[in-house]
């Protein structure tokens, strides 16, 4: 008669030990690599923005006014899906489709020398439900110009996967305005935000 070996209690648990281990190593990997694949997509899209901002800059020797304070950028579509402005707060670049008069040129000038770097189609594809600008954890990229941290510029900043700004955890960016929140004097980041001051 044959002997049948069966699995001892100690050893189903050492398996399952294992598989826990490696599985938790796994899922940690995994997250990690997922937040630098939505970091890098977030720099890459306020990359663009500050592409479409300096090319404003040079051309008109200003860039688009926020309120007193950041702004989320706001960009409407026409009915047939292309965008036909850009609302940052207190300045409003629009587009006219058929520009009669000079002012209605002006105001395609304007527009055009902020969207002609910029990807329109990845931006569409980066708008919530009021069609604001998002990053890619789904919070909304704040703008300020003038910059209240990056004076004499602008300031654009995403909250990054925590959602908080700074090292002050602050749920918004209103009444943010020390940059040693945000980085050390060597430009070492103390938080895990993405900005360019």
């Amino acid at each position: 008669m044959k002997k049948i070996r069966r699995f001892t209690l100690i050893e189903l648990l050492a398996v399952m030990a294992i598989i826990a281990i490696l599985s938790g190593i796994g899922f940690g990997a995994y997250t990690f690599a997922n937040n630098k694949a939505k970091e890098s997509s977030t720099e890459a899209l306020m990359k663009q923005i500050e592409a479409g901002l300096e090319s404003f800059h040079t051309k008109n020797g200003y860039y688009p006014r926020s309120n007193s304070g950041f702004s989320a950028i706001t960009f409407t579509l026409a009915s047939d899906g292309t965008v036909s402005a850009i609302n940052f707060g207190s300045d409003e670049l629009t587009k006219v489709s058929a520009p009669a008069t000079r002012a209605a040129r002006l105001n395609n000038e304007l527009f055009e020398s902020f969207a002609k770097p910029l990807d329109l189609e990845v931006i569409k594809k980066n708008l919530n439900d009021s069609r604001q600008l998002e990053d890619a954890w789904g919070g909304i990229i704040y703008y300020c110009a003038p910059g209240l941290l990056k004076r004499g510029s602008f300031d654009l900043i995403s909250a990054g996967p925590d959602g908080t700004f700074g090292t002050g955890n602050a749920a918004n960016m209103n009444g943010i305005t020390d940059v040693a929140l945000f980085r050390e004097n060597d430009g070492t980041s103390l938080c895990d935000d993405l900005f360019n001051f």
